[in-house]
């Protein structure tokens, strides 16, 4: 494990050495100031049976887990990507040894195999100092390795031995079994005996710089590291602690560079909400265009829609126009066939034709009809008398003027058919006699 830790120390700081002379970054010198915190996981590497001074028979004691933690303070020194680091911290540990064994005993003149469980509670609490060489990577990924030194602090144990099988069976005095007893022993607690005050270690660790102020002077770094403590935790031996540590920093930094980073970000981002805003105001007429669009469309639906409409009408208005012609064609030959006849019958040609609107034996009624007719636009009535000698009645007929031809009647009664369907009339066209 002190190869492995070495080696990981060494390769670093080749590693820093070709990143510093490789990399295009600025000489800028700069300082940073800064707390941490971290979580340990602890590998107690042992190999021995009891501690100084304290009798217990038996166990062997190997590697075991435990836990700690530490926080502190630390100082960097940076010029360009590469500087050194010192910190002061205070941790504390905690952890347990177990080992468990079986012996051949002689109980009540018989042979019993006992099983032995031992149990050596610890917990540490101690100053660290540490030198680290640093450097940076893409400038926020921040690698540094070094060595420290552990000195001071307190220390605690407890242990005891125990009859595990067959437990509650036997009885441990002044070791003699005896049947039905007391079942632990070797009970011992107080501070590590020859514990060494100052231990050295070493040790690396990674970090990623994340700004936590605009100005990017103060800085989060969440890192994970390793260290080894080279000397034994106590004198003449084997217990060394290897622990894998996990935690954040806290620091204030000085460096302007920074300040220009965030002057350049401040302008990276401007120039970002600016495009975002020429984006946006390209969506705004993207959509306005659009809705125009739409509503172009509905207008050309609507058009069409109307368009289709009056195909339509004018579909059945021509449609109504042919059979209202075909209608008054129709009215016309069956007026010619019936003149025609009344001529032939007659032996001689009508010269006088008129429009008869009504013929009635009602004055009033006749006077009436005269001034709507007159008061709708129909010129040329009038009210003739007609005194009928066989119903010995006066007749009063509202008619039109006299037409030399029937066919010119006929022309004018289709001029004023709306008026004639309006009055409800049954108007003729008659010889005038």
């Amino acid at each position: 494990m002190k190869k492995t830790i070495v080696c990981l120390v060494l390769s670093f700081l080749c590693c820093s050495n070709m990143v510093f002379s490789q990399a295009s970054s600025s000489s800028e010198t700069y300082h940073n100031f800064g707390l941490f915190t971290h979580y340990k996981y602890v590998i107690n590497q042992a190999d021995f049976t009891n501690l100084p001074g304290i009798a217990i028979t038996g166990p062997h004691f190997k590697t075991n887990y435990g836990s700690g933690s530490s926080f502190g303070g630390s100082y960097n020194f940076m010029s360009g990507i590469y500087g050194f680091e010192l910190a002061v911290g205070y941790n504390s540990y905690k952890g347990s040894f177990n080992s468990t064994y079986s012996e051949i005993k002689k109980v009540d003149k018989n042979q019993l195999e006992v099983f032995y469980h031992h149990q050596l509670d610890f917990s540490l609490k101690d100053y660290s100092f540490e030198a680290n060489v640093k450097t940076l990577f893409f400038e926020r990924l921040a690698l540094s390795a070094g060595v420290g030194i552990i000195i001071g602090g307190s220390s605690t144990f407890s242990q005891f031995e125990q009859i595990e099988i067959p437990k509650g069976e036997l009885r441990i005095v002044d070791s003699i079994y005896q049947a039905k007893g007391r079942f632990i022993s070797n009970e011992e607690s107080g501070s590590l005996p020859g514990l060494n005050n100052t231990r050295f270690f070493a040790g690396a660790k990674v970090g990623y710089d994340l700004p936590v102020t605009n100005s990017r002077n103060i800085m989060l770094r969440p890192e994970l590291g390793i260290s080894y403590v080279l000397t034994p935790i106590i004198q003449n031996i084997t217990w060394n602690m290897v622990s894998i540590k996990f935690g954040v920093s806290l620091f204030y930094s000085t460096s302007k560079a920074q300040i220009g980073k965030t002057e350049a970000i401040k302008m990276q981002d401007e120039k970002i909400e600016q495009l975002n805003k020429q984006y946006e105001s390209k969506l705004t007429e993207n959509r306005k265009l659009e809705e125009n669009i739409q509503l172009l469309k509905d207008e050309h639906e609507r058009c069409e829609r109307l368009l289709a409409e009056k195909e339509n009408i004018l579909k059945n208005d021509t449609l109504a126009a042919a059979l209202e012609k075909s209608k008054i064609e129709s009215e016309r030959l069956e007026m010619n066939t019936m003149i025609d006849e009344e001529n032939k019958l007659k032996g001689r040609k009508c010269d006088c034709y008129v429009i008869l609107f009504l013929s009635t034996t009602n004055k009033d009624a006749a006077d009436r009809l005269k001034n709507q007719l007159l008061t709708d636009g129909v010129n040329y009535v009038m009210i003739s008398q007609f005194n009928d000698p066989y119903m010995n009645e006066t007749y009063y007929r509202v008619q039109s003027r006299c037409y030399d031809n029937h066919n010119d009647a006929f022309d004018d009664k289709i001029k004023i058919r709306g008026v004639i369907n309006k009055l409800n009339l049954n108007s003729q066209i008659r010889c005038d006699k």
